[in-house]
């Protein structure tokens, strides 16, 4: 479609994005229909620094760039924006799609990347949630595993703007690997479940990448999705949301919901690990499996399940070769009138009975 998709405006409805063309800002209120700012995230940010998410809250928004920078500035001002990057962060920070979060009182940051410090699992980079309470002009460490490699995701819980889920990787080398969650906006912290099998591996903390975490919905358990991290076949884990908190480093794991010993096409040909998921606007479930560099696996799929059980997994595409790509590709899914929208395409989106 021409247009990388990153953000949209939950009190306003609008997209933004920036032009596959000519890279200048864009903006659409219905997905058809876009206006070009003039201004392009280059200009902006510099010319290595893609913008790659959007966080808003009231007439502010922070843009995160690949390059690990956070911006400030005011919603739909194009020209001047303030690096409130918190200081201290590892060299060789990368940015990723979910690593900033705003739950209406506070900004909350994490670091992620994959070379310098990131690849010496024996001199770690550290994973590290940084909160601001005056909208990133002055930052506090609430979460600090300095033996861990990086942070996936930090996600604000819809039911309770208090509670946060972050997941922290990787497993092998790495240390304080694991899903952690607070229900007081950072101030205290609990680990889920270790030594709990995932299908495929042995013995292992049960956390993924990305973290969805739904509304609660009338009939149906109140709970917090993930995908599994490394795994064999794709899988989403769940967690009940009534068993977190404290003991829940020991507690069983709630089983998972999906491909858990039973792939899709009745065999064993989906494979590899997860390297996305997210809730689109319209409570489904958007995901993607595929292998870690290429090494897993011999099918690949871009994928939607039916929220809020997410037991009907549709196929949006496959790539039959092991491929890896960059999550914010695919990170920011928005389901907008008739289409499923992201950075990689605008689609007629899948019609799910009920929806």
């Amino acid at each position: 479609m021409g247009v990388y998709v990153i953000g949209k405006n939950p009190k306003t409805g609008r997209l933004y994005g920036y032009s596959a063309t000519n890279g200048h800002w864009v903006t659409s209120d219905d997905a058809v229909t876009w206006t070009d700012k003039g201004r392009s995230p280059a200009t902006d940010f510099g010319p290595d620094s893609t913008a790659i998410s959007v966080v808003f809250n009231a007439d502010l928004w922070w843009v995160t760039t690949l390059d690990g920078r956070l911006w400030k500035g005011t919603v739909d001002t194009f020209n001047s924006w303030i690096n409130v990057t918190p200081p201290g962060m590892p060299a060789g920070s990368t940015g990723r799609y979910l690593n900033a979060a705003h739950n209406g009182s506070a900004l909350f940051y994490s670091n992620y990347g994959l070379t310098g410090p990131y690849a010496t699992p024996k001199n770690p980079s550290g994973a590290f949630v940084y909160k601001s309470t005056n909208n990133g002009m002055s930052w506090t460490t609430v979460l600090s595993l300095p033996a861990a490699r990086h942070v996936h995701c930090v996600r604000v819980d819809p039911t309770d703007p208090n509670k946060i889920h972050v997941n922290v990787g990787d497993q092998g080398s790495w240390g304080g690997f694991g899903y952690y969650y607070s229900p007081d906006a950072g101030v205290t912290w609990h680990q889920a479940a270790t030594g709990n099998p995932i299908p495929g591996r042995g013995s292992s903390n049960r956390y993924g990448i990305d973290i969805c975490c739904t509304k609660s919905t009338p009939g149906t358990p109140s709970r917090i999705f993930m995908e599994g991290d490394g795994t064999a076949q794709p899988h989403v884990l769940q967690y009940y949301r009534a068993n977190l908190g404290p003991g829940m480093h020991h507690a069983k794991i709630d089983p998972t919901i999906w491909f858990d010993d039973a792939p899709v096409d009745g065999g064993g040909s989906w494979k590899g690990s997860s390297r996305g998921m997210i809730g689109t606007s319209e409570g489904n479930l958007f995901f993607i499996t595929t292998g870690e560099a290429g090494t897993i696996g011999t099918r690949y799929g871009i994928w939607m399940a039916k929220g809020p059980w997410y037991t009907t997994p549709v196929l949006l595409e496959e790539t039959p070769a092991p491929w890896d790509f960059p999550v914010y590709n695919y990170g920011q899914t928005y389901e907008i009138g008739t289409y499923l929208i992201n950075t990689r395409y605008r689609m007629t989106r899948p019609k799910f009975a009920g929806q």
